[in-house]
């Protein structure tokens, strides 16, 4: 069948032979769902693909990138994404019996369990995961320097702290933002990769326009194809050029597939060219308001 959202459903066939099925999740903020975990393991955990390929081109919108509704901890009638999994998984387990585990992990240490229903879950998830992890700032800043932990394995995970940073960080075109992520593994993700190298000759806005229309459409849409478009926007806002990097990954590509700054030199530690990226920083914009991001998982929100 079909979700109210006109999404054709199709989970794999092994759920529907299991006596129960068991989802044990930990639950965290998600840039475009809202907040991840719980009913996210039905889709698109265990989805179809057609199912995923009708449901993630929801979150798109041609002029902001995104619409608005999906966002980092959103999870509510306006994000059009989770609202459709949450009406799919509702459906679900009208057919099959679905108990579902959920857990809240900082640190490495589990803060928060709770067991049941599973759409229930997500909302009461989603309630303490924002509490928890919502830190408020007086005024945006100017530049936000955030390192970016296991997330830094590759470029496409590297985007979650880059998005935590924009959150933080100003919109004006004169925002900048400096990540630290070693990303030993590259890229991290195909789709990713192949949309930023048609789209680099192109600017911000066209490159946008190129993504959306020809990637994130129902017919086109793969994982993946929503990390250029969500860099994108983010690079329209603060302006290009001031995303900067301290990775190992190649300098030139950096710059001219991903429009990223690398800032480390060959013969410098990344301590040193945070130092020398700071100070030349501060030289420039002594009265500068700068923040440090140590956990890209916080929803930072400027009062």
């Amino acid at each position: 069948g079909h979700s109210k959202f006109g999404t054709p459903m199709g989970f794999n066939s092994l759920v529907f032979e299991a006596s129960v099925l068991i989802p044990i999740t930990d639950s965290e903020l998600h840039y475009f769902a809202g907040v991840a975990g719980t009913i996210k393991e039905i889709a698109p955990g265990i989805a179809a693909r057609v199912t995923v390929s009708r449901n993630h081109p929801k979150m798109f919108h041609r002029e902001l990138g995104f619409v608005p509704g999906c966002m980092l901890g959103n999870a509510d009638k306006t994000n059009p994404v989770i609202s459709d999994i949450k009406n799919m998984v509702s459906i679900l387990k009208e057919q099959i019996t679905i108990f579902g585990i959920d857990t809240i992990v900082t640190a490495g240490k589990i803060v928060y369990m709770k067991a049941g229903d599973l759409v229930k879950l997500h909302e009461e998830a989603n309630e303490h995961i924002v509490a928890m992890r919502t830190v408020k700032v007086p005024k945006a800043g100017d530049l936000v320097i955030t390192g970016l932990q296991s997330w830094g394995i590759n470029l496409y995970q590297t985007g979650k702290g880059i998005h935590a940073s924009w959150n933080a960080v100003k919109k004006d075109g004169k925002g900048e933002i400096l990540i630290v992520a070693p990303c030993p593994d590259g890229v991290g993700n195909a789709n990713f990769e192949q949309t930023m190298i048609e789209s680099k000759d192109l600017s911000l806005q066209k490159a946008l326009e190129y993504v959306l229309d020809n990637y994130c459409n129902e017919e086109t849409f793969k994982i993946g194809n929503q990390k250029p478009v969500d860099l994108l926007r983010i690079q329209k806002t603060i302006g290009e050029g001031n995303m900067k990097m301290v990775s190992l990954m190649d300098s030139n590509v950096l710059k001219t597939v991903y429009r990223i700054s690398p800032v480390k030199k060959p013969e410098e530690t990344p301590v040193e060219a945070i130092r020398r990226e700071v100070e030349a920083y501060m030289s420039k914009n002594p009265a500068g308001q700068i923040y440090l991001l140590d956990d890209p998982g916080l929803f930072i929100v400027v009062e």
